[in-house]
């Protein structure tokens, strides 16, 4: 199996990790699981942001 190469943060390789103001819902199958205004948005170079939830998620 071949190992994909790990990139480093830096100019070529951006990373941010922000407070996120958006109001953010997790469904899955059609169910929210998980609802919040206070996420951590990770953005990463040319990829899609992630958002993390904090705390108490269950709505």
């Amino acid at each position: 199996m071949s190992q994909k190469p790990i990139k480093v943060p830096g100019p070529d390789h951006p990373i941010t990790v922000t407070p996120s103001p958006d109001h953010v819902t997790a469904i899955v199958a059609g169910r929210t699981i998980a609802e919040s205004t206070s996420t951590l948005a990770l953005a990463e170079a040319s990829y899609p942001v992630v958002h993390y939830f904090l705390g108490p998620m269950w709505t």
